[in-house]
């Protein structure tokens, strides 16, 4: 007898509906059928698939099998219990010993019972926790993580069992002594922001990049999007920056067709570095009669 999901398992609380199913073999003569009852009373063939039971309360489902020469095997048995509501047991992420001066980079493993899926997102501050950014969105974990720069960061983390239920959010504060690199913080503007264009005009729009953090971007790129049925961009989608010392700025032209299709589009563009997070400012065109 195999229950569904297997965890927790015979003789444990589910906290949702239970499914279960049979299966045999006799290498002298064969199965002929598989009975089964739940909480007493007639046994009932079983005729294949997967039985659900929902009512919350204690389960004792008996079953057994019969072979092709009218041999009927032992009775056996399995218990379980279903309580609507269960909460599903947090993982285990105790707070690790760090030396006073710890070595980047600093290891994690999420410690947790055999579940079906575990997932976790860090946020981190180079500022002492004035400003946060989302370094790693929800990823699911398939391994220990490290943690490789000086600052506070936020891991928030979480499991799912077999019913599909998350346990509650739980964060973990770490702080990583030593001193924080620089940071790289872009600003991206475009001008104008709206622009009403006959079918078939072209028009120019204008995007201003600022590094207004206290490290240097390299390998600054701004990139144009659009719908191709209702704006044309004409040249090269991206356009490649020199670095952006601290303080600096620049700006560059894309040039753009309004097509006949469409009233109205939304041009995207979007400028990234590997230094500092990618920034997105959107342009609405719309078609002037």
């Amino acid at each position: 007898m195999q229950l569904h999901p297997a965890n927790p398992g015979p003789g444990q609380v589910y906290g949702s509906a239970v499914k279960f199913s049979f299966s045999g073999s006799d290498a002298a003569s064969g199965i002929s059928k598989i009975e089964y009852r739940v909480g007493g009373g007639q046994f009932i063939e079983y005729g294949g698939g997967q039985v659900t039971v929902t009512e919350n309360g204690n389960y004792l489902v008996e079953y057994r099998a019969t072979d092709t020469a009218g041999n009927v095997g032992a009775t056996q048995s399995v218990t379980f219990s279903i309580q609507e509501g269960t909460v599903v047991p947090d993982p285990v992420m105790p707070m690790p010993v760090l030396p006073m001066d710890p070595p980047a980079p600093i290891q994690f493993a999420i410690n947790s019972p055999d579940v079906e899926a575990i997932e976790y997102s860090i946020e981190y501050s180079r500022d002492g926790g004035s400003t946060w950014e989302q370094t790693l969105g929800w990823t699911a974990y398939t391994g220990p993580f490290q943690l490789n720069d000086p600052g506070r960061y936020r891991i928030y983390y979480r499991w799912q069992d077999g019913d599909g239920n998350w346990s509650s959010v739980k964060t973990l504060p770490v702080t990583v002594k030593g001193t924080p690199g620089p940071v790289t913080t872009l600003s991206l503007k475009a001008s104008p922001t709206s622009k009403k264009v006959k079918a078939g005009k072209k028009f120019n729009v204008k995007i201003a990049v600022a590094n207004i953090g206290n490290g240097v971007a390299g390998d600054v790129k701004v990139c144009a999007s659009a719908p191709a049925k209702k704006l044309k961009i004409n040249g090269s989608k991206c356009q490649n920056f020199v670095p952006l010392g601290v303080g600096t700025s620049a700006s560059t032209t894309f040039k753009l067709t309004k097509t006949k299709k469409g009233k109205s589009a939304t041009a995207t563009f979007k400028v990234t570095t590997p230094d500092a997070q990618t920034k997105t400012v959107k342009v609405k065109v719309k078609l002037k009669k």
